[in-house]
């Protein structure tokens, strides 16, 4: 179980981590045994297999029949976590050179805990967003007062850009928003994200148990995190939603 979660912190699904650990345990298989071993659906395990390929986790081996191994996971893990250190020390060095305003932090620092005071604020940000809102999605939820102040947003001229992990269970909640309008990309994401409106304030998340989040009111750091948004934004993984 450690060793999924660990994958799974490393940008894994459940299912991506329960294969990937069985062609480590195992060695290579064929996707039946694959499926069996690792209590994947059969259907599913393929479209994985296929998916893991292409990142170049896994390799198909041109044997009868044809069977899948895993591509040294122990270094794909620590590329993965070299990506996430080099993120980290982007924002890092940025917010050193950060230059703030001499302004109250009342007036610009508020922190709030649980999923219902984070979307409610969403809400408020949403009412008066006039360019642009980017968010890089640790939670998907789509509630239907999201969805209204979405679309209200949208049809004012609003361009909204979303990354976020797309799977079997995010990617019915990320079609909704991707039939409003707003632009989705798939980037693993977990334990923390944030979102950032007009380039001036920002949402920050932290929700590996409770929800927390801060809204800071700073246009110089809504710059860095939107250049580390885009960034990431053209190397992610365009989906069909």
């Amino acid at each position: 179980m450690k060793n999924i979660d660990l994958l799974q912190k490393c940008g894994f699904n459940m299912y991506e981590s329960k294969i990937l650990l069985t062609l480590s345990d195992y060695g290579a298989m064929t996707i039946p045994e694959i499926g069996f071993k690792a209590k994947v659906p059969k259907n599913k395990a393929y479209e994985i297999l296929n998916y893991l390929k292409k990142e170049g986790v896994v390799e198909l081996l041109l044997t009868k029949p044809k069977k899948y191994g895993v591509v040294n996971l122990k270094q794909t893990l620590e590329k993965k976590m070299t990506s996430r250190k080099k993120e980290l020390d982007f924002i890092e060095r940025e917010l050193k050179e950060m230059k703030v305003k001499d302004k109250s932090i009342e007036d610009t620092f508020w922190m709030m805990q649980g999923e219902s005071a984070m979307i409610n604020k969403i809400v408020n940000a949403l009412e008066d967003v006039k360019e642009e809102s980017i968010g890089f999605i640790d939670i998907w939820t789509a509630k239907t007062i999201n969805l209204q102040m979405v679309k209200k947003a949208i049809d004012r001229g609003v361009k909204f850009y979303f990354l976020g992990t797309i799977n079997e269970k995010t990617k019915p909640l990320a079609k909704k928003y991707a039939k409003l309008g707003v632009r989705i990309k798939h980037h693993s994401i977990s334990g923390a994200g944030y979102s950032v409106f007009d380039n001036k304030y920002v949402q920050l998340r932290i929700s590996e148990e409770e929800v927390l989040t801060m809204w800071i009111e700073n246009s110089n750091f809504a710059n860095i995190l939107r250049e580390h948004f885009f960034k990431l934004w053209k190397e992610a993984k365009e989906v069909k939603l």
